[in-house]
């Protein structure tokens, strides 16, 4: 892979992050504006909707799974997209 497709592959990373995470903030909002009711989002609630066996039933690590289940995911998206980007300052 080229230098450039290598910067096209973390630019594209990074908005897709940055996007997401601010994304599920609106829906988070739109469904306390609407309904009043606001819906946690954690990274472990992303980590069931793929079904990822762990999140399911964790067995193992539940340390980790009760620190994933307080981290807002819209939290998690931003800071990683944050991350590539600064990883991209030379």
């Amino acid at each position: 892979m080229s230098a450039d497709s290598d910067d096209l592959v973390k630019f594209i990373s990074a908005l897709a992050l940055l996007v997401g995470g601010f994304c599920v903030v609106g829906w988070q909002v739109y469904e306390y504006l609407r309904y009043n009711i606001w819906t946690p989002v954690s990274v472990v609630t992303a980590l069931e909707w793929m079904k990822i066996q762990w999140a399911l039933n964790p067995t193992d690590w539940v340390g980790l799974y009760n620190i994933l289940r307080k981290v807002p995911l819209s939290v998690a998206m931003i800071v990683s997209g944050w991350m590539v980007v600064m990883s991209e300052q030379k």
